[in-house]
């Protein structure tokens, strides 16, 4: 994969971005289950996102090809800014109502302003770089089936901040969507 080719530091952009695609549209569990609107104040002594499995081990193998350098752990803490995405995304939900935080828009304007504190001053040095975040991020989200509207935006923003052109990532989609759909099936002629 061509993951391997990145500099580390685009690798550290990618994962992370693509921990936040995974996330920016799950439940959150509050204790376990969801939060109550109540007038009180409840204080929760576990919060945390409820992952899919299929998203986590694509995630995971994701990050194995990306660390994989000729046999030599690249340099930074996966873990670390893995636990960060998401306690970030945990701490900016936690300012929304209880009835606002699964409203697509209201945690659309949470992973935007995440997204925008994310990228900031990053730019890519080569062209194909963002073009690969963006449809390895667009497998990633075809993993779970179809694309949210918050996924949606959020790919869509990354594209608006590396200037990818709008008939690139419909070509790029096309792709993902082909590839997606061939992968299932050959997975279902396998298992017959």
């Amino acid at each position: 994969m061509l993951l391997k080719q990145l500099s580390d530091e685009d690798k550290r952009t990618f994962l992370c971005l693509a921990e936040l695609l995974i996330l920016c549209d799950r439940p959150v569990l509050w204790d376990g289950g969801r939060r109550v609107a109540t007038a009180e104040t409840i204080h929760y002594s576990s919060v945390a996102i409820q992952r899919e499995e299929r998203e986590a081990a694509s995630f995971e193998e994701l990050a194995s090809i990306a660390k994989d350098r000729g046999g030599v752990r690249l340099p930074f803490g996966l873990g670390a800014s893995r636990a960060k995405v998401e306690s970030d995304l945990i701490e900016r939900i936690r300012k929304l109502s209880p009835l606002s935080e699964d409203d697509p828009a209201a945690r659309w304007n949470v992973v935007r302003d995440m997204l925008r504190d994310m990228l900031k001053g990053k730019q890519a040095i080569m062209p194909s770089v963002p073009k690969l975040f963006l449809f390895e991020l667009m497998m990633l989200s075809l993993s779970g089936g179809s694309i949210s509207s918050v996924r949606w935006h959020l790919l869509d923003d990354i594209r608006a901040h590396y200037h990818v052109e709008p008939f690139i990532f419909s070509d790029l989609l096309a792709r993902a969507q082909s590839v997606h759909l061939e992968t299932q099936k050959t997975v279902a002629i396998i298992l017959e």
